[in-house]
């Protein structure tokens, strides 16, 4: 059931709709081969708000790790272990820290950090050690408070490159690209003025299909998000606004946002939380960088959005927070999203990050808290009757990221099918050339393991890109996900 946001017919409207809201978040009944929703959620408790956190990454050899970004204690490393847990590794000196992200900065194959400052206007790069510390690296100043920081290779020269955005107090905004020297550190390469608000958060991504990294964020006003169009060289395209909002009447942020081909059409949606007007945008992409609104779902103060196939049906869900609650909404095979049961209930609830963190096939969810903490909710799945929940064949189909990244000369590259797929395997360079077909060929449905040789390939950045199309109740469906591999000789 989809339920619009309607504000126009003024407070009582809008309280009449809360209720009808509300009355999905009771529990619902589950039945047998339904999905089994979130396990009671695990707090992990600190000496300050949590404000964000960087994507799961491995840092070692086994398990995966998180870096939480704080408000007075910077930021703080945490190591993965089986079952989903996590603990406190390392601790990196900061104050109010709004982003973080983890990369490979130099030559090794050991995650790297960069940690923006926001009180200083700079952000500072923290290498990894074997040992699983970091050891502070060189600080790079912006003007104005540094707010966002997000990694990619942006010129395509197989290094790791940084763009960081910033808070004017009173300066024009500006976006800073850093290009990366592959030995941890960097050199400022563009400024890009703009006078658009204060970046909330930010994405790096290829938006427009040309193969080339493309930075996008939302916005600290009504209005959506802008969009940079990377030309693969380091340099953007003028910035693009997603989406203008009649301020007359509307006060308040576009917060957390999200890109995912949330309808299966091979190009990215716009997927953004908007508080002023209680709501949950989904504007879907044209492959060309840009973007229509095709639905909105009334959510009171939404704050962050995170998307994922939650339920294990195929389908992308969004799974969005307010300062009170975390409630996903369920896409059906009709497009059509409808409120599950409130996933999570605490104060302070801020940002979401979705992340298969114990290795099940479901995604789990990690949630800042802004009373000095953050909760991690591991997803149970779904169940069969007399059957237990680890399926011998995987629920969604699934690329994932190739180990070791970096690489030198081979690495290993997985997937997963859900069904009967013809499946297309393949490499590409920076360019577009085809340089291998890994696969091309009709899959059971499973787990593979592909091997892939970078011999005869000079060092750069490469995509793998997965292709499976099946048949589902007489319709063809088709399931695309591209992954960045990095041969380092």
């Amino acid at each position: 059931m989809l339920i619009p946001c309607t504000t126009k017919g003024g407070l009582l409207n809008c309280l009449v709709e809360w209720i009808l809201l509300a009355s999905f978040f009771s529990p619902v009944e589950l039945h047998a081969g339904s999905w089994e929703g979130f396990q009671p959620a695990t707090r992990y408790a600190l000496g300050a708000p949590v404000i964000c956190f960087s994507p799961n990454k491995r840092i070692n050899s086994k398990m995966p790790g998180i870096v939480v970004g704080t408000n007075g204690k910077g930021a703080i490393v945490f190591r993965g272990f089986d079952g989903g847990s996590f603990q406190q590794q390392t601790a990196i000196p900061g104050g109010f820290v709004v982003s973080v992200d983890m990369n490979y900065f130099n030559a090794d194959t050991i995650p790297d950090i960069v940690v923006p400052s926001y009180w200083g206007g700079s952000f500072t790069i923290y290498l990894g050690a074997s040992d699983g510390s970091f050891a502070p690296g060189e600080t790079y100043l912006v003007e104005g408070h540094c707010t966002q920081v997000v990694t990619g290779d942006f010129n395509e020269d197989g290094k790791v490159d940084i763009a960081a955005s910033h808070n004017g107090s009173g300066q024009p905004l500006n976006l800073y690209v850093y290009l990366g020297n592959g030995d941890g550190t960097f050199s400022r390469f563009q400024k890009y003025p703009t006078q658009l608000a204060t970046p909330t958060q930010i994405i790096a991504a290829d938006v427009n299909n040309d193969k080339h990294t493309d930075i996008a964020y939302s916005l600290s006003d009504p209005g959506s998000g802008v969009l940079f169009l990377g030309k693969g060289d380091g340099t953007f395209k003028e910035p693009m606004l997603i989406a203008a909002v009649d301020t007359t009447s509307a006060n308040g942020d576009s917060r957390g946002f999200s890109l995912a081909d949330i309808n299966f059409d091979g190009n990215l949606d716009w997927i953004d939380a908007q508080d002023f007007l209680d709501s949950i945008i989904v504007r879907l992409g044209d492959g060309k960088g840009k973007f229509s609104q095709d639905t909105s779902l009334y959510f009171p103060g939404a704050f962050d959005v995170e998307t994922a196939d939650i339920n294990g049906d195929g389908t992308i869900d969004i799974i969005a927070s307010n300062l009170d609650s975390v409630v996903c909404f369920l896409q059906d095979q009709q497009g059509t999203f409808s409120p599950s049961a409130t996933i999570h209930s605490a104060h302070g609830l801020v940002n979401l990050l979705a992340q298969d963190i114990d290795k099940d096939g479901f995604p789990d969810l990690i949630i800042s808290n802004l009373d000095s903490a953050f909760s991690v909710a591991i997803n149970q799945g779904s169940l069969s009757a007399g059957v237990d929940r680890h399926d011998p064949y995987p629920s969604v189909a699934a690329l994932f990221q190739n180990y070791p990244n970096p690489f030198n000369p081979t690495t290993v590259v997985s997937f997963q099918l859900s069904a009967v797929s013809d499946v297309e395997l393949t490499v590409y360079d920076v360019l577009g050339r085809e340089v291998a077909v890994l696969i091309n060929a009709r899959k059971t449905p499973g787990n593979y393991d592909i091997r892939f040789d970078g011999s005869n390939l000079a060092s750069g950045v490469y995509y793998c890109r997965l292709m499976a199309r099946h048949t589902d109740k007489g319709q063809e469906r088709a399931f695309v996900q591209t992954r960045n591999l990095l041969l380092l000789k």
